[in-house]
This record gives C-alpha cells, structure tokens and sequence, in this order.
C-alpha cells in the first residue's frame, strides 16, 4: 500500500505547541498532552508515544498512530503505524497526516522549509 502524506496548515499566534492557540493544530493531529508526556491517538484511542523538540527549524511534534489497514480485496488486515507530525515556527504550524516516515525525510523537510514572518 503507497500512501502519500496530507500536509495542512493552520496559523497560531503562539511559539510552542503547549499552548492554547497551538493546540487545536496538535489535537487535530491526534496528538494529546497528559502528565508522562503527548501521545498520538490511533484507532479507538490507542496512544502511542510522541515525541516533541525544539530547533532552530521550529517546534516538532511526531508520532506513529496505530489504524486499521485495508488491502484490496482482502479486507481488514490489522493494525499499522501512520506517522503524524506537527510541526511550528512564529505563526505557522503544518500537519502531516500519513508521512514523513523515516527522521531522514522529516530532516529533508524541515531543511527545506522556508519560513516567511508577516
């Protein structure tokens, strides 16, 4: 199965994810913050944990949510990660559903971002 990620884009007016206007982005995504760290949720609330930096590039969230995988024609086939990542700088904050999988492609985008500040 080929996924290709979904990338949306939501303003803020805050500079982490932790806070109120970040989290919209964050919990869109799946992703929640309780008292051992975020999680993303998959299927019926399955949480896996995420992880969450800080660089000179933005504010990263990611995780690997556990939903159920189809193949065609054969039905229901179990359970499979689906990377999802939030990720912020000023007063933009992208969302990948599906993608990026593997910390070398996320570092390719996150080199390749250019911020423009308003």
């Amino acid at each position: 199965m080929v996924r290709v990620p979904a990338i949306f884009s939501a303003n803020s007016r805050a500079n982490h994810l932790g806070s109120s206007a970040r989290a919209p982005a964050a919990t869109g995504a799946c992703f929640r913050k309780g008292q051992d760290g975020w999680v993303v949720l998959g299927r019926q609330d399955i949480a896996s944990p995420a992880q969450e930096s800080t660089s000179t590039r933005g504010h990263l969230l990611r995780g690997d949510a556990e939903i159920g995988a189809f193949g065609s024609g054969d039905g229901y086939q179990g359970l499979e990660d689906n990377p999802r990542a939030v990720i912020s700088h000023g007063e933009v904050t992208l969302v990948f559903d599906g993608g990026p999988r593997t910390d070398l492609v996320l570092d390719q985008i996150l080199r390749t971002l250019e911020w423009k500040v308003r």
